[in-house]
């Protein structure tokens, strides 16, 4: 069976309703299924309603779910939900299930642009596989439910230095029909000197820590790079020179001054 983890945090916001000031832990379990796990997600959002945001990890056989609530509400209806589901205490080291930073080229297909179907997405798999290569896949989401919605997917590619010219064009002659143009898949080289930033200056290991998404600004040579470890998510704005440009810090379950 496949297995999940559900984490759950409470933000408090200043007088202004504006900026979160503490983040609390609420609820943490691993859980066994046999459900899809976009099945699980959808179910978020009519048993919390708006004042939230999720974010998830996951591969074929585990999924991590975040979900930030704003004020300590009641989670009731979720913990209902879930009584469905056989406990474990087994909960599976995501962080070495997600971790990428040994490779040097992402690519990336995020559904904003293109909706991936099962199939495509066996399709995607099946050519990276005849290449006999080392890959990594993480499909992520982002839910936002916060007076205003918005929600994006991501599917993103870890792989070799030197193939993902290849591999884009492989993905687009096999999705033709999905893709206006190879430009809608994205591609990084993620460059030393932004790994070795994060282990020196947050004093991380390269396997805690993975890169979940990036995006590339349609202006400018900017690069959006999101990384996430356990109780952290760093976001970093690059170029492709490498600099760092502008970066950020968010910490879970503890409180921020």
């Amino acid at each position: 069976m496949k297995k999940f983890t559900i984490h759950v945090f409470a933000e408090k916001l200043d007088d202004d309703f504006y900026r979160v000031i503490e983040i609390d832990e609420k609820f943490k379990q691993t859980y066994l299924t046999d459900l899809e796990f976009n099945e699980i997600e959808d179910k978020f959002y009519g048993l919390l309603g708006e004042g939230m945001a999720v974010s998830s990890s996951y591969d074929q056989e585990f999924a991590y779910f975040k979900i930030n609530l704003i004020g300590d509400r009641e989670i009731d209806r979720l913990l209902e939900y879930l009584e469905q589901f056989e406990t474990t205490e087994d909960e599976p080291d995501f962080l070495q299930k997600f971790s990428n930073l040994e490779f040097e080229e992402f690519v990336q297909i995020d559904t904003g642009d293109v909706y991936l179907e099962d199939d495509d997405k066996k399709k995607i798999e099946e050519i990276l596989n005849s290449k006999g290569i080392e890959f990594k896949i993480i499909r992520g989401n982002e839910i936002y439910e916060k007076g205003a919605s918005s929600y994006w997917e991501t599917y993103l590619i870890a792989l070799s230095a030197g193939l993902s010219i290849q591999i884009i064009k492989e993905i687009y002659e096999a999705l033709k029909k999905k893709f206006s143009s190879p430009s809608d898949i994205k591609s990084i080289t993620l460059q030393d000197t932004i790994k070795n930033h994060l282990v020196k200056s947050y004093n991380v290991k390269p396997s805690e820590i993975y890169l979940a998404r990036f995006f590339k600004r349609h202006e400018g040579d900017i690069t959006e790079l999101t990384f996430r470890t356990k109780n952290k998510r760093y976001y970093i704005e690059t170029n492709s020179k490498g600099e760092i440009l502008k970066q950020k810090v968010t910490s879970y379950s503890k409180k921020k001054k």
